[in-house]
C-alpha cells in the first residue's frame, strides 16, 4: 500500500498509516466487547461474572487493562444495562403507528439550496402539516465541542423548556432529549393534535426503530410517551425542517438550547451510548499507539527522524502529493519514507 522499501521500520509505517499495534487493537476490541455485553438489556452469566470481577478490581480480568480502564473511566463507572423504559410496550406488527413522521422535500441537496429558498419551503411545509388548534413545539439540541457542555430545549407559545444534559452527550442524544421535553409537556395538554418540528433527521430515524440497539432507554422512553398520548385519543406528528434557515421557532429553540448548555449544573442525566463508548476506546487506542511511537524515538533512528520530519502530521494527498507521484501507487508516502532511510 505505501510502496515503502522493505527495510522500513514497522513503527514508522504504522505512524504513516495511523494504524495501532496489533496488541493495542486486540485490547480495543476487548474493551468494546465488554462494554457491549454490560449494556445488554438481558442479564446473563457473562454480565454477572464481569460485574463480579469489577468488585474485585478490573485488573483481575487480564494483565494489561489500560484501555479497558480508560474506556470505563469515560462512563465514570462500569456500564450498566441500557434497559427499555417500563412505560414502553413493543407494538404488534398489525397495530397502527402512534406517530406520523413527515419531512419536507428540498428541490435539491441542502448544500446546493439558497437559505431563502429553504426558508420558503420550510414555511410552506409547516403550514401544510400543522392543523388548527394544534399544540405546536419546536425542539433543538446543542453541543459545545470545546467544553463538552450540552443542552436541550423545546418551545411552545412563549414557554421555554430547557435542560442542561450530561457532558459529552452526542448531538443525537440532545435532540432526543429535546423531543422528550416537548412530549412530556404535551402529555398534560388537551389539544387533539401535537405538532412537533425538529431539525434532526437522525432523531426521527431513531424513533422509527421499534427495537433500538443503542440509546435504548432514551428512545423507548420517548416511544412510551407517544403511546400514552395516543391512548388519550390524540395524534402526534413529528416533522423535519432544515436548520438555520430563518424559521423563527427553530431559531428560538436553537438559542434556548445554547443557553441551556451554558448552565452551571447538569439537570438531566443521559446514559452514555454504546457508540460513544466505542469511539472513546478508539481514541484511547490511538493515543496509546502515539505514546508508544514517542517512546521508540529514543531507541530507533528511523522513528526519531520520522518524528522530527513530520511531527506526526498526516498528509492530505489530494493537496500535497506532487504531480510526478500521482500516477504511482503509494508514491508520496514512499518518497517520504525513503527520505527517512537516507538519513538513518
Amino acid at each position: 500500500m505505501l510502496g515503502a522499501p522493505r527495510w522500513t521500520s514497522a513503527c514508522v509505517m504504522q505512524s504513516e498509516t495511523s494504524l495501532v499495534p496489533l496488541t493495542t487493537r486486540v485490547q480495543h476490541i476487548t474493551a468494546c466487547r465488554i462494554s457491549s455485553v454490560l449494556q445488554r438489556d438481558a442479564e446473563g452469566v457473562t454480565q454477572r461474572r464481569l460485574r463480579l470481577a469489577a468488585t474485585q478490581g478490573v485488573d483481575t480480568l487480564c494483565c494489561n487493562l489500560w484501555l479497558l480502564q480508560a474506556t470505563l473511566t469515560h462512563t465514570k463507572d462500569w456500564p450498566q444495562a441500557d434497559l427499555p423504559a417500563p412505560t414502553y410496550r413493543a407494538p404488534a406488527p398489525w397495530e397502527p403507528p402512534v406517530v406520523v413522521f413527515s419531512a419536507m422535500q428540498l428541490p435539491a441537496s441542502k448544500s446546493l439550496c439558497l437559505t431563502e429558498e429553504m426558508r420558503k419551503h420550510a414555511l410552506m411545509a409547516i403550514a401544510q402539516v400543522t392543523e388548527p388548534d394544534s399544540a405546536v413545539y419546536y425542539t433543538d439540541g446543542s453541543v459545545d465541542p470545546d467544553s463538552g457542555r450540552t443542552g436541550a430545549a423545546a418551545i411552545t407559545r412563549g414557554t421555554e423548556l430547557c435542560e442542561r444534559t450530561s457532558n459529552h452527550c452526542s448531538t443525537l442524544q440532545t435532540e432526543l432529549v429535546a423531543i422528550q421535553l416537548a412530549l412530556e409537556h404535551a402529555h398534560h395538554r388537551q389539544e387533539p393534535t401535537v405538532m412537533l418540528h425538529t431539525d434532526s433527521r437522525t432523531g426521527l430515524q431513531a424513533l422509527q426503530q421499534l427495537h433500538p440497539k443503542d440509546n435504548v432507554g432514551l428512545i423507548t422512553t420517548i416511544l412510551g410517551i407517544l403511546q400514552s398520548i395516543a391512548a388519550q385519543g390524540r395524534q402526534v406528528k413529528l416533522n423535519w425542517i432544515p436548520s438555520h434557515v430563518g424559521v423563527r421557532g427553530n431559531e428560538t429553540a436553537d438559542a434556548a438550547a445554547k443557553r441551556a448548555a451554558g448552565g452551571p449544573q447538569v439537570t438531566r442525566h443521559v446514559f452514555p451510548s454504546l457508540r460513544q463508548v466505542k469511539a472513546h476506546a478508539k481514541r484511547a487506542a490511538a493515543q496509546h499507539a502515539h505514546h508508544t511511537h514517542r517512546q521508540l524515538e529514543v531507541r530507533k533512528r528511523q522513528a526519531a527522524w520520522y518524528a522530527a520530519a513530520t511531527d506526526y502530521q498526516s498528509l492530505d494527498a489530494s493537496q500535497q502529493q506532487p504531480r510526478r507521484y500521482r500516477d504511482h501507487k503509494g508514491g508520496f508516502p514512499r518518497a517520504r519514507l525513503t527520505i527517512a532511510l537516507r538519513w538513518c
